[in-house]
This record gives structure tokens, sequence and C-alpha cells, in this order.
């Protein structure tokens, strides 16, 4: 599986980076640039304090908390909380293979059905219409289902065969309205 994820910066630095990319290489998830895995070998930077805040600390202002916040930002995520991410990736990784297959079959029926020829204006209309409806009717019935609605689930099925009857048949005058070449 060598789909890919995001490489995003996060608020836990280097070591966070490090994490996720250790994470996506034991799931077999390569990150989406190579810029961001030389960016890990870079040592990180610390942005430089503000001048004024160099001049209250040697005024004798009290010392702040924020190192005792940056060391528990710092702190590796317990078991749970990777296992959590782990699963998210996998999920994620999941999603995206299955929509790019079913983007690469439906791809390979649409050119099937132009024999080499341009998309026509009216068929990616109805194409966009009828994925538009399907995805809707399919949701209402997921929905139903969800709620154990049996009255609401027969109806969507019911709409969604409609549906797919409908396109099927404009498909076909389409077909027949087209010369082959």
């Amino acid at each position: 599986m060598s789909a890919s994820i995001p490489f995003l910066p996060s608020p836990g630095g280097r070591a966070r980076r490090l994490a996720t990319v250790a994470l996506a290489a034991a799931l077999g998830v390569v990150a989406s640039s190579d810029a961001a895995l030389a960016d890990l070998s870079a040592p990180h930077k610390r942005p430089k304090p503000h001048p004024s805040a160099a001049a209250a600390s040697d005024a004798g202002a009290p010392p702040s908390d924020a190192g005792d916040d940056a060391a528990a930002a710092a702190s590796p995520m317990n078991p749970a909380e990777q296992q959590a991410q782990i699963e998210d990736i996998r999920a994620k990784a999941t999603r995206i293979a299955r929509a790019k297959g079913q983007r690469q079959v439906l791809r390979t029926q649409v050119e099937e059905l132009l024999h080499g020829r341009g998309m026509d204006p009216g068929l990616k209309q109805e194409l966009l219409l009828h994925a538009r409806r399907v995805a809707r009717l399919e949701r209402a019935r997921t929905v139903a289902a969800g709620k154990k609605d049996n009255d609401q689930t027969a109806r969507a099925e019911v709409l969604l065969e409609q549906e797919m009857a409908r396109h099927d048949g404009w498909m076909a005058a389409f077909v027949a309205k087209e010369p082959q070449r």
C-alpha cells in the first residue's frame, strides 16, 4: 500500500514530525514530500526571544512557566493515543485507495463509451447529476438503516433502483444517438 499522506507541520515540532514519519513508514504509507523528509534531518531551530523579553528577564521579572508548557507538549503520546492515530491513518489510507479504484473503474467505463472522442457536455452533465443523486440516495439508505427504519430503507432502495433505470435509459439513448467511430 503506497498511499500518500499529507505532511503537515504541527505544534509538536521535530519530535512529532519524526513520530509521524515513523508511523507512516510502519504502515507502509509514504510522506507526500521528499522535502519534508529532508527537513527532518535538519536541526530544530528555535525562534530568538524578543529583545523586550530579554530586558524584562534582566530586570528581575519572575520566571515564566513557559518551560513547563514546552516540556509537557514535548512528552510522548500515550499508547492509546498512538493506537488511535494509527487507526485514523489506516482508515484514511483505505478510503483513499477505495476512491482511487472507483475513479479508475469509472474512467475506464467512460473511455469505452466515448470510443476515443472528447467528452460531450450533455454526457458530463448527466454523469454529474447521476453521481449526485446516487450519493444522496445511498446516504439516505445508510442513515435509515442506522436508525433501523425499514420503511425508509426500502424507500431509498426503490428510489435508487429508479435512478439507476433512468440513468441506464439515458446512457442507452446517448449511445444510440452518437455515431460509432
